[in-house]
């Protein structure tokens, strides 16, 4: 009878698994991404920008490497830094190494060498030395032999030599565990009734024959269909015409990405363009969009220029999270508040990155307060960090933002984006609610009773939690 292997996995206080795979130890920055791997007397090093794209790395024996990315997220070179001695000191200099080609966003050249990949965008043959066919297991571990690493291997990741791990720009993923290092950080992908995201380390909702999650982010796109960091396409870059695509699943608008595809959330319906009526999804339907403003269900006209016809999407808050501060806020200083996170909504479905909520005209939301008993602040305004407000990014690309309560007394409380309230479908879809505010009890009921905060509500300070400023 075979022995079981037993292996400690430790995680920091945010989640990130440091120890499990050997000797292999792994240090994390502030923001959760992986700035250092040690396994015996090797070790690297990372840097990243601002999208969590990794720029620089760096092996024990000093060689440094520059990466650099298109507009739209993928690799398309590879220098290394060099120095040369001159008059009075050093020049530095990059030395080019390698370089990436796509044609119609596939990978056909990678690291100057030609490679052919699956539907899943998995490499299968050619690479460095050119390799023949690459076999690899469901979740992407290599068929033994295996083959080189440092390159593009599995379902667009690039497999680092030292660790064996994935980079996926968001987080780091293990092809032998099938899982992510890193529990997903957006905490508005667990749905409720989707069991399958309750594991903020999956991959790919554990169907990595179907879905791909070329960002390290929220994966559950349906059958068929990736996640792009913005929203679900096709894995397979495919199109149709009318109806739903085949074996997709409820949840959102399927909805025309303007080049030969078709995308969930966007503000165009797939609807095979029956010109410049508005047929759309049957009644009833999940591909059917919800119309948001005055048209009132009406279309929008596309010109019959033979693309779909445009509708406008519903927008929609949900309430995500809340927590509070016993003490209060630089806001409600000594004022017991209670802070309550709101997300939005597309079509009843989270929507997530900064150009998806632009393109649907979501950048400043601002507060409606009427009917107030008391002299409550009011007044707030919430805005992307590209748009001009008194806190530019306060609501973030995940399309989130934290509303501060306090006081004693009522008051109808709403949200407004362009002018036109938007419905909370926490409170029942209601677009102005009213709120009982008493602080000196410490607790505060907000959408008619469909929230209360008290003493019981966990406090403000964990990692997503607003500041006290």
């Amino acid at each position: 009878m075979g022995s079981k292997q037993r292996r400690l996995v430790l995680y920091d206080n945010n989640g990130n698994q440091y120890l499990g795979f050997g000797g292999l130890e792994m240090g994390y920055d502030a923001a959760n991404r992986m700035a250092s791997a040690t396994t015996g007397t090797q070790s690297s090093y990372y840097t990243y920008d601002t999208s969590n794209m990794r720029v620089y790395a760096r092996n024990n024996t000093g060689a440094e490497t520059v990466y650099f990315y298109g507009v739209d997220g993928k690799k398309l070179a590879t220098y290394t830094i060099g120095f040369t001695q001159v008059t009075g000191g050093y020049s530095m200099q990059l030395n080019y190494q390698s370089s990436n080609v796509y044609f119609a966003g596939r990978l056909v050249s990678a690291e100057g060498n030609v490679v052919s990949t699956d539907r899943l965008a998995s490499v299968r043959n050619g690479g460095l030395g050119n390799l023949g066919y690459q076999a690899q297991y469901p979740y992407g571990a290599e068929y033994t032999p295996t083959t080189v690493n440092d390159r593009e291997k599995y379902a667009t990741y690039t497999r680092d030599s030292l660790t064996g791990l994935d980079y996926a720009v968001n987080r780091y993923y293990s092809s032998l565990w099938g899982r992510f290092l890193s529990p997903d950080p957006y905490n508005g992908s667990a749905k409720l009734g989707t069991p399958q995201t309750w594991d903020r380390y999956v991959y790919a909702a554990n169907d990595p024959a179907n879905i791909t999650d070329s960002r390290g982010l929220d994966p559950y796109c349906g059958p068929n269909m990736s996640w792009d960091g913005e929203g679900c396409t096709f894995a397979t870059g495919g199109s149709f015409s009318g109806g739903p695509p085949p074996g997709a699943s409820a949840g959102g608008s399927v909805s025309w990405n303007g080049t030969g595809g078709c995308d969930f959330f966007d503000p165009t319906v797939c609807d095979g363009d029956p010109g410049d009526s508005c047929t759309g999804a049957p009644t009833g339907s999940s591909f059917a969009p919800v119309p948001f403003g005055p048209a009132n269900g009406s279309c929008l006209d596309d010109g019959g220029d033979g693309g779909p016809t445009a509708v406008q999407p519903q927008i929609s808050l949900n309430e995500a999270d809340d927590c509070i501060y016993p003490k209060g806020t630089s806001t409600n200083p000594g004022t017991w508040t209670l802070e309550v996170e709101y997300q939005v909504l597309v079509n009843g479905a989270n929507v997530s990155g900064t150009n998806s909520l632009i393109g649907y005209g979501v950048s400043k939301i601002v507060e409606s307060v009427t009917n107030a008993t008391f002299n409550v602040t009011a007044g707030g305004v919430w805005c992307l960090s590209s748009a001009t407000c008194a806190q530019p990014g306060s609501l973030n690309a995940h399309g989130q933002f934290w509303d501060a309560l306090g006081g004693n007394g009522t008051a109808n409380q709403g949200f407004l984006l362009n002018g036109q309230t938007i419905p909370v479908v926490t409170y029942a879809n209601s677009s102005v609610f009213k709120n009982s505010y008493n602080s000196s009890s410490q607790s505060i009921s907000v959408g008619n009773g469909a929230l209360v905060g008290n003493s019981q509500t966990r406090k403000c300070g964990r990692n997503g939690d607003p500041t006290v400023d």
